[in-house]
C-alpha cells in the first residue's frame, strides 16, 4: 500500500525508530564481523529516518504552502512536487535531514 506523508504520525515514528535503534545497539555484541556490516547499514538507514522526522513534522504544518515547498525543493538533492500522493518513503529518500535547518527557517517565515 501507499502511505502518504500527510497520514504519518511522526511522533510514533520517532518512538519506534528509537526503540529499534536501542535493540540494534544491543545486538552488536552478539554479531560476527560479517553480520555487523549489514547492521551498520541498517543503523544508517534508521538514523536517516529518525533525523528526517523533525522536518516531516514541519512539512505537515498547515502554514506550509506550495511556494514554501518549492523553496525547500530547490535545496533538496532529490526534489519532488508537492502532492497528496507523495509517499512517506519519497520524503525519506529526499534526505531532508541534510537540509533540516533550512526547512525550519522556511517554516518560520511561513508562520
Amino acid at each position: 500500500s501507499h502511505l502518504t506523508w500527510s497520514n504519518v504520525d511522526c511522533t510514533v515514528c520517532l518512538k519506534v525508530t528509537n526503540e529499534i535503534f536501542s535493540i540494534l545497539q544491543g545486538l552488536q555484541t552478539e554479531m560476527a564481523d560479517k553480520e555487523m556490516i549489514s547492521l551498520v547499514e541498517l543503523e544508517i538507514r534508521i538514523r536517516a529516518v529518525q533525523n528526517s522526522i523533525p522536518s516531516l513534522l514541519v512539512l505537515q504544518s498547515s502554514e506550509i504552502c506550495a511556494r514554501h515547498w518549492d523553496s525547500i525543493m530547490k535545496l533538496s538533492t532529490k526534489p519532488s512536487i508537492l502532492s497528496e500522493q507523495i509517499s512517506f518513503k519519497d520524503l525519506i529518500d529526499m534526505n531532508l535531514h541534510e537540509i533540516h535547518e533550512d526547512i525550519f527557517k522556511i517554516s518560520e517565515r511561513a508562520a
